[in-house]
Parts: C-alpha cells; sequence; structure tokens
C-alpha cells in the first residue's frame, strides 16, 4: 500500500498540468493540493478510506478558499443606470441658483441639477462632479480648479 504516495503524485502531477491548460480558473489546483494531501497522509496510514478523506476535504477546503479569494478581489457588481453617474464630471449648461435647480450636461445628455450646498450659485460652464443622484435631478459641487490640476 505505500506505493499509493506515488499515485497520489501522479494524481498532484496530473492536475498541475491540466491548471496549466486551463484558462487560469485555479480549478484543478485544488485538486492537486487534495492530492498532495493524501500523497502526506498516505506516508502515516495505509488506510485508503482516510486518504480518500483527507484528498476529498483538502480539494473542498482548497475550493473554498479559492471561492472566498475570488470574492473578496473580484467586483461583479458594476455600476450602471443612474449609479453611473456618481462621480462622473459634467458641465453646467444652466446656471445651478441657490435652491433653485439648473441643467448639466453629462456624456451629452442633459439633467437638472441642484448643488450639494443650496445657498450657493454654480455659474453656467463650471465643471461640476456628481455627487448622487435624487429623483430625476443630479446633484453636484462645483470641482475645485486647484484639485482639477492635481
Amino acid at each position: 500500500m505505500k506505493n499509493l504516495v506515488f499515485f497520489w503524485l501522479i494524481c498532484a502531477l496530473i492536475a498541475m498540468i491540466g491548471e496549466m491548460g486551463s484558462p487560469g480558473l485555479f480549478y484543478f489546483l485544488s485538486f492537486s493540493i487534495g492530492a498532495l494531501g493524501a500523497a502526506v497522509i498516505s506516508l502515516v496510514t495505509e488506510s485508503l478510506a482516510i486518504q480518500i478523506a483527507i484528498f476529498l476535504s483538502s480539494t473542498i477546503g482548497a475550493l473554498w478558499m479559492l471561492q472566498l479569494w475570488v470574492k473578496k478581489t473580484t467586483n461583479h457588481t458594476p455600476r450602471t443606470n443612474v449609479y453611473a453617474l456618481i462621480g462622473k464630471r459634467a458641465q453646467v449648461i444652466i446656471t445651478v441658483k441657490p435652491y433653485q435647480t439648473g441643467a448639466v450636461k453629462i456624456d451629452g445628455a442633459i439633467w437638472t441639477a441642484r448643488s450639494i450646498h443650496d445657498d450657493i450659485c454654480i455659474e453656467k460652464d463650471t465643471i461640476v462632479e456628481i455627487m448622487r443622484v435624487q429623483g430625476v435631478h443630479v446633484i453636484v459641487q462645483q470641482v475645485n480648479p486647484q484639485k482639477e490640476r492635481i
């Protein structure tokens, strides 16, 4: 039964070769880790049931860790619709007066706009940043010209 060390090492090698041929999913890497765990355990015990249990648990553990890593490093929820406007720059085309709406042009679309500070007037042709969307209005803040140069 000591020959199972080589069996598990060959399984790990085959899984690593499969990983190199895959498009970077790291799926076969989990099987390789499971096979390496089973190979180490086969040095300690000759029980095939324990070796298979270690292989399965190591593979599942590696897949679980892979899932956690993928969730942490990727963002699958891109901002769409009006939420994609937040943080964009726009040009004021109708002056935003205190406590009144004006209009801004964002990527060719015209939106009614209000200032984030109700008592501030934002003149025509000023560059503003979209802070949030509230109903059919974008709430804007004037871009600091000194910040713009940085």
